[in-house]
């Protein structure tokens, strides 16, 4: 059953299936921040065991389900941002999980731990994140990926009508724009950033967005 941890050493595997196990019972549902803290601590990776009995579900994709914004965020301590973009075998992520069910803070968290293409990751239904959220009617978690795509587009923008200022790219960036985030057909903005460079912005999701 536990065979899925090809990549990982015995003892790791040992400890990412007891997360697992510690998010998916039922008494805890979406476990217990002490318990997850200490295993987290020995090095147990949230989504590092895959249950083939639950569509390869995993202890991430659960606590973002049930909204354990503290167990999430102490298992995004030790994860990189392709174990955050997991899917289970019909495409749901762990930000799938907490935009549908309306758990901003988790949503908060896991954008800030993300790639912008792994954020419109589609489920089997083929939903993103922020379409689950506003069929829903989460209204918060609907504003929230709206200010990424605005802040997307007027970067888009900047760089491909207007004079490209290097301090007014620098500011979107750092609301959260991405160079990548909005696409238009036949138009490439990221060899426009190219020009840049100089500058050493980051092109990763900034925490600062949700400064205010």
């Amino acid at each position: 059953m536990r065979s899925q941890f090809a990549t990982y050493d015995s003892r790791r595997c040992t400890r990412c299936a007891q997360l697992y196990d510690e998010c998916s019972n039922k008494s805890h549902k979406g476990g217990r921040p002490t318990e997850v803290e200490r295993l987290v601590k020995l090095r147990a990776n949230g989504s590092g065991y895959r249950d083939p009995e639950m569509k390869g579900s995993f202890a991430l994709f659960i606590a973002a389900w049930h909204g354990k914004d503290e167990c999430v965020e102490l298992m995004l301590s030790n994860m990189t941002k392709w174990d955050v973009a997991a899917q289970k075998t019909d495409g749901w992520t762990a930000l799938s999980a907490a935009a549908r069910n309306g758990h901003l803070k988790c949503v908060k968290l896991l954008i800030g731990h993300m790639y912008r293409s792994h954020i419109e990751m589609k489920t089997c239904e083929g939903k993103t994140a922020y379409e689950w959220a506003k069929e829903r009617g989460h209204t918060q978690c609907v504003d929230l990926f709206s200010k990424l795509q605005k802040l997307d587009k007027e970067l888009w923008n900047e760089m491909l009508y207007c004079s490209q200022r290097p301090t007014e790219v620098e500011r979107l960036v750092k609301l959260g724009a991405n160079g990548s985030g909005y696409k238009r057909p036949n138009v490439r903005l990221l060899p426009r950033l190219a020009s840049l460079l100089s500058l050493r912005l980051p092109l990763s999701f900034p925490f600062s967005l949700f400064s205010s």
